[in-house]
């Protein structure tokens, strides 16, 4: 068997016993080689339709718009994720800042301190599981859609 990278398939249930399967390919080898696969396994009265919809100017324009938005979703998460970082890292890092010069060399000892746990913490960036969640939903969504459009345009 072969490598079916970037192969997404789509059931959709007619009946309980029917239904239609849309395979998302992005090369046209990957798709027979799904296909062969399939042959031993389908009824004989399974019917197998090639699809391909719509002007290819048109695709390859919705296709770019598509490839567009997920690299702005990636911009937004990244800058999200940094931005939401950087705030608990900011409100943890808040201390007395005391004007006695007498204090001078233990005050430079706890700063040069806390600028190396800031940086230490800024090497360590994590973000909620809830969000990245929702992250990682909304990119496969984008990244589907696009994989889609860019099988329509081949």
């Amino acid at each position: 068997s072969g490598n079916l990278n970037g192969t997404l398939f789509k059931w959709n249930l007619k009946t309980p016993f029917e239904g239609f399967l849309t395979v998302f390919c992005r090369h046209q080898l990957a798709l027979f080689q799904c296909l062969h696969a399939f042959i031993g396994l389908l009824p004989p009265t399974c019917k197998i339709k090639l699809l391909k919809l719509g002007n290819t100017n048109l695709l390859a324009e919705q296709l770019a718009l598509l490839l567009i938005k997920e690299t702005e979703f990636f911009q937004h998460v990244l800058s999200s994720a940094l931005r939401q970082t950087e705030n608990k890292f900011s409100l943890k890092n808040e201390g007395n800042k005391e004007n006695n010069s007498s204090f001078a060399a233990e005050h430079f000892k706890e700063t040069f301190i806390k600028e190396q746990k800031q940086n230490m913490l800024s090497m360590n960036r994590t973000v909620s599981g809830s969000l990245f969640r929702k992250h990682i939903l909304n990119l496969f969504d984008l990244q589907m859609n696009s994989d889609m459009m860019s099988w329509l345009c081949s």
